[in-house]
């Protein structure tokens, strides 16, 4: 069956499950998600401009064929195909969108592989990313034209710092993190000149600061439970962060990352995002196997009803009142 075929079918079972629900005082309507594009190229991951434009990426390691996947979706609008650049064995990891574009970041056999995505035109287009990098880690836009990058240079080797004020057109000199050398970078957040940096090593979380462009680090308190923090997000003094340890747990600071308060959540959880630091989706895996979507009010957490997600939720990503979800081949938007 075809993809446009089997979205169809979904639209129709969807549309009466929904009538059913305005007829029952117990039940709402479920949370639908789509299947993607394309089922060769699995997508890897999403994110959302503050104008509620989402972008889901995919990359296969395939020498041959489909390689790349894109789709997009305006505010309260479908997912439709994007054309994106071809490239062979490639991995994208990260996005990061602004206001109405994204920088999207990864790896290829040539080393960065870094796309600008500009949701006026629907385009995505290469960029070069600063020399000598062998993947992007890391990715945070504080508008459509400045942005900060964190990629690394060898398996064990040190991260480095770059920025961009022109869009990614052209990037400083990468400055190097001494003390990511064997971590493994998971995130980064900027406000004005002061950046923060999470790493892991699988077994403890390092959290640190530079205010001087990289050439200084202060490190910040993390708790000793803490294995990995993925999903770091802020919002001026703000931020969240998905933390796993023997649980996984929503992690919120009011002072820029120096101290933080947890909420529980489920073991299964892979990703969260955010409209607002009280204001969150987190999605994964369900014990039947399938997607799973909860939201989260402050502290209230509420788990979803979700059609169409046949295996986890890995990724997420929030604008400014919808989100959207992805699978390896399924695609969820919400407004949380």
């Amino acid at each position: 069956m075809g993809i446009a075929r089997l979205r169809s079918l979904l639209v129709i079972a969807l549309g009466a499950l929904a009538l059913s629900a305005c007829n029952s005082t117990t039940q709402s309507a479920p949370l639908a998600g789509v299947p993607s594009a394309s089922i060769e190229v699995p997508l890897t991951s999403v994110g959302c401009t503050t104008t509620d434009t989402c972008l889901a990426l995919g990359a296969s390691s395939a020498t041959s064929g489909p390689t790349t996947l894109g789709e997009d979706r305006s505010a309260h609008g479908t997912w439709h195909p994007v054309r994106v650049p071809a490239a062979a064995s490639a991995r994208l990891d990260e996005l990061a969108c602004a206001r109405t574009a994204c920088l999207a970041g990864g790896a290829q056999l040539s080393g960065d592989l870094l796309w600008r995505y500009r949701s006026a035109t629907h385009a995505v287009t290469v960029l070069d990313p600063p020399p000598g990098g062998q993947g992007v880690r890391a990715l945070a836009c504080a508008s459509d034209t400045a942005c900060v990058l964190v990629d690394v240079t060898s398996v064990v080797g040190a991260a480095r710092l770059s920025w961009t004020s022109d869009a990614g057109a052209t990037w400083t000199r990468p400055v190097a993190i001494p003390w990511s050398a064997h971590l493994t970078v998971t995130g980064v957040a900027c406000r004005s000149l002061t950046c923060v940096v999470v790493a892991t090593s699988g077994t403890h979380v390092r959290l640190e600061e530079t205010s001087d462009a990289g050439l200084t680090w202060t490190p910040l308190a993390v708790s000793a439970q803490w294995r990995t923090m993925n999903d770091l997000h802020c919002w001026h003094s703000s931020c969240v962060a998905l933390v796993s340890g023997e649980t996984s747990s929503l992690v919120r600071s009011r002072d820029f990352a120096a101290t933080w308060t947890a909420l529980a959540l489920s073991s299964r959880t892979r990703a969260i995002a955010c409209v607002h630091p009280t204001r969150c989706v987190a999605v994964g895996q369900s014990a039947s196997g399938a997607g799973m979507v909860t939201t989260i009010t402050e502290r209230r957490v509420h788990d979803l009803a979700l059609v169409y997600a046949p295996s986890a939720l890995f990724d997420t990503a929030c604008g400014t009142s919808e989100c959207a979800a992805i699978g390896a081949s399924t695609l969820v938007a919400l407004a949380p």
